[in-house]
């Protein structure tokens, strides 16, 4: 499968501000409860609030991540993937925030979004985005996560790979490419090289035995989207559909 894009499309996508209905990337804030809750990262995110809102905030630690009890607790009401968590506890004595990718990627989110701040050695809601965490407000909590992750974070933190900012800036490109070639199940290594422009693929790493471009793909683009539910995965032998 393929598909071209031309270059007014690609002019649209860059300049969009991503909130404008009509543009040429929009994203929605009038989900109901039930279509947000679609996305683990939507339904991890409320429930960190109201953890945090119900006690009225947890220490950080020195390093300025949230503290094992927090963590132990969020291990046993966070939606993890299964069988996540007998594996966290596999390999740590003791668990720390970052020990748990989820939590941490969720609670890093948060704080870009401005839903929460550490204040004086205390991680706690910020009050006036507090209403966000009410069930009238999911598709605007949805849209504000979308918009943070994908625009705020710096991407190569999901892979601790090159920094790639052309990627970065022309993230609206691969997203609309994803809407153009998976509307179907199709093998991702068929479909990589098209979800970059050009630009962006030439400044992809090269490795002799690896080929990076699934790989970015994937962890960039693909996963994220599997956190909003918007997409679905499965894997045969070994590849990622």
């Amino acid at each position: 499968m393929h598909y071209s894009i031309s270059s007014r499309e690609i002019l649209r996508l860059l300049e969009a501000d991503w909130e404008t209905r009509g543009g040429a990337i929009y994203v929605r804030d009038d989900l109901n409860l039930a279509e947000a809750e679609q996305s683990r990262l939507f339904r991890n995110a409320r429930i960190i609030l109201c953890a945090l809102d119900e006690s009225g905030g947890t220490k950080a630690t020195v390093a300025g991540n949230l503290n094992r009890k927090f963590v132990a607790e969020m291990l046993e009401r966070l939606d993890l993937e299964p069988g996540s968590v007998e594996a966290i506890r596999a390999v740590n004595k003791v668990i720390n925030e970052m020990d748990a990718w989820t939590l941490h990627l969720t609670r890093v989110v948060l704080q870009l979004a401005r839903l929460i701040r550490c204040h004086r050695g205390t991680f706690q809601v910020v009050q006036k985005r507090s209403h966000l965490m009410d069930d009238e407000h999911a598709g605007a909590l949805y849209r504000l996560l979308f918009l943070t992750l994908f625009r705020k974070l710096n991407l190569a933190y999901l892979d601790s790979m090159a920094e790639l900012p052309a990627l970065q800036q022309a993230i609206a490109v691969s997203l609309f490419m994803v809407s153009r070639l998976m509307g179907d199940w199709v093998l991702l290594a068929d479909v990589a090289d098209d979800l970059f422009l050009a630009q962006v693929r030439e400044q992809l790493p090269i490795y002799l035995h690896f080929d990076s471009t699934p790989y970015i793909a994937h962890s960039r683009i693909i996963r994220p989207l599997l956190r909003f539910g918007l997409l679905e995965e499965r894997q045969r032998e070994g590849a990622h559909l």
